[in-house]
């Protein structure tokens, strides 16, 4: 039977298929999304924590861009 209890928190969405650094930022950004999953492009990059590395840095870009829309120049680093 369907619970009629509300949900505790919205699902996390993340998005997933052809992300790459070029393109990491736009579903985040654009549309939303809370994260996104990556596996070819790390695992056939020559140099998978490079990938990463720059994969991240592009994704931190959307928190620099949001808080100078906002008036801050806070940037949250997660390890």
């Amino acid at each position: 039977s369907e619970s009629t209890e509300p949900l505790s928190a919205p699902p996390i969405i993340l998005a997933i298929g052809g992300i790459d650094e070029c393109n990491c930022r736009e579903p985040v950004a654009e549309f939303g999304a809370d994260g996104v999953a990556t596996i070819r492009t790390v695992m056939q990059s020559p140099d998978p924590r490079e990938a990463v590395r720059r994969m991240k840095k592009a994704m931190q870009q959307i928190q620099v861009d949001d808080d100078n829309e906002s008036g801050t120049n806070e940037l949250s680093e997660t390890k």
